[in-house]
């Protein structure tokens, strides 16, 4: 059986991309390579250039807290840099403290592609990640040490079918919006943070003779019309605005020019899709909105990204479909 610790490792020497002095295979002028080890060095037996990762425990089993219908669990390791200088002379060791600091960046370029909450390329909705340094310079050859604390968090039901509210898509549906300019194809606002449809029949209350099935003075109920809003928030992203197209921020609540729209709004029709942790085939869900968008409100926090919250007006039920 294959370890967590194992699966970083060899997600790190798979990807690893730097040369030379820190290649993973050894060169005519270099024979000591970079090790790559799921546990810690044999004491007595260290290599001079080295990455180890360290972790407790298997995957999801680890740091766990409980919630009634759902679990956070926090996955953690260790993930430490060992680099030998040859001397304590001031190029050699300036030079030494520059391969570390590639290699720390390195493997944070790997993580980052395969544990990015930003991403749909894993299932976790946080990442933290904190360096320290545990060097060892008061000794003829300086053993340079760097560890990072790498932490993955994950929101998780006790039932698979239930469906993640992070990590989802945004899409512009070309082919279902009608108006003026519209994309050649669809477009995705990559940058999504939270999505809220609210829609539904007013009812309409009337009183009637019957004080018996309800009560005295209490109505029955009867359909009135549809009315639904949706808000979606996403950060403010360059590709989102600059343009002429439908689909860029600011041109949502323009005005049609053109027949049969003609002093319209354009009808939008968004995508939201997200996933659950079916296995082996987790399934997604996704609705489809029409709406004519009303309002654009863009915030600035002085502790946060730009971002905008788009309100739409729904003109008719959202459709939701399940694959």
């Amino acid at each position: 059986m294959v370890s967590q610790a194992e699966t970083i490792r060899n997600l790190l020497f798979d990807n690893w991309s730097l040369a030379a002095e820190l290649s993973k295979v050894p060169l005519d002028n270099m024979k000591e390579i970079v090790y790559f080890y799921d546990r810690k060095q044999v004491e007595g037996n260290e290599q001079t250039k080295a990455i180890t990762v360290e972790k407790i425990n298997a995957e999801a089993n680890e740091n766990i807290v409980d919630h009634p219908l759902f679990s956070e669990v926090q996955d953690w390791y260790i993930i430490t840099i060992y680099y030998r200088a040859v001397d304590v002379q001031q190029t050699t060791f300036s030079d030494a403290l520059s391969n570390v600091d590639l290699m720390g960046q390195e493997i944070r370029r790997i993580l980052e592609i395969n544990y990015n909450p930003a991403t749909t390329t894993g299932q976790f909705f946080l990442t933290r990640s904190r360096w320290t340094k545990r060097d060892m310079v008061e000794q003829a050859q300086p053993e340079l040490i760097r560890a990072m604390e790498f932490q993955l968090t994950q929101i998780t039901s006790k039932e698979l079918q239930v469906f993640q509210g992070y990590g989802g898509i945004l899409v512009f549906d070309t082919g279902e919006s009608s108006g003026d300019n519209l994309p050649v194809g669809n477009y995705e606002y990559t940058e999504l943070s939270d999505v809220v449809i609210r829609e539904g029949f007013t009812q309409i209350p009337y009183l009637t003779k019957d004080t018996i099935t309800n009560g005295r003075g209490v109505p029955y109920q009867q359909r009135g019309m549809f009315s639904g809003e949706f808000v979606a928030t996403i950060m403010a992203k360059k590709d989102d605005i600059e343009g002429t197209t439908a689909d860029k921020i600011y041109n949502l609540i323009k005005i049609n020019t053109q027949t049969p729209s003609i002093g319209q709004n354009t009808k939008a029709v968004l995508l939201h899709d997200v996933t659950n942790n079916e296995s082996p085939t987790p399934a997604t869900f996704q609705t489809k909105s029409f709406m004519k968008i009303n309002s654009i409100e863009k915030v600035g926090d002085v502790e946060g990204l730009i971002e905008f919250r788009l309100t739409g007006t729904l003109f008719k039920p959202t459709e939701a479909i399940i694959s």
